[in-house]
């Protein structure tokens, strides 16, 4: 290795500097266009069709999104506690598709306490340009038939929102929550038949 000069040693500072100006205008470009797809900040939330259930019945759930722009599709993950609800069956909605684009589903993966799933429209052809849905409006529904008495929560694991260029759209998560009680036993009135009157 040959000794470094003066002279080298300014070149290499100066390829440094060179070096680190051309990352920093790439840093400043990326840092510029990320909050470009992750200015909205939508919500998400599970809604139980009702707050208390008898064990053996019948809830749905509701996945339901607000304040998204330009959304074209989403992986869901959902969480339960399965020894208090069972899922039964999930249905996505046909939302996605109402601005004419065109919808396709993953096969979701389940267990006995979650489900994984896709939902998808497909990219246009060149030239077209049809837009995601915006504003509020239901993503799919979850129905559960309750095992045992508890206060049942369902998790919303994650929620990855994207729109039509893919890039995502951050969410805030809320889970959903209902109570499954026992019936109260309702007490059988007593029947008092009338005394038989005696024969003279």
């Amino acid at each position: 290795m040959e000794p470094q000069t003066p002279a080298s040693r300014a070149s290499i500072r100066a390829a440094h500097a060179a070096c680190l100006g051309v990352v920093g205008v790439a840093l400043a470009l990326v840092l510029r266009l990320v909050p470009v797809a992750m200015a909205q900040v939508a919500t998400a939330r599970l809604t139980p069709s009702v707050q208390s259930i008898a064990p053996g019945g019948l809830v749905t759930l509701t996945l339901g999104v607000s304040g998204v722009t330009d959304l074209a599709g989403y992986q869901a993950g959902i969480d339960w506690d399965d020894t208090l609800v069972e899922l039964e069956a999930v249905e996505p909605t046909d939302w996605l598709g109402t601005t004419g684009r065109q919808i396709e589903t993953i096969p979701a993966r389940v267990t006995d306490h979650s489900i994984d799933f896709l939902v998808y429209t497909l990219p246009q052809p060149p030239g077209a340009s049809v837009p995601g849905v915006g504003g509020s409006g239901d993503l799919a529904t979850l129905r559960f038939r309750t095992r045992a008495p508890g206060q049942a929560v369902i998790v919303l694991r994650q929620l990855l929102l994207t729109n039509t260029a893919n890039e995502p759209i951050a969410a805030d998560l809320e889970a959903a929550e209902f109570a499954i009680i026992e019936p109260t036993p309702v007490p059988q009135p007593h029947i008092y038949l009338p005394y038989a009157l005696r024969s003279r």
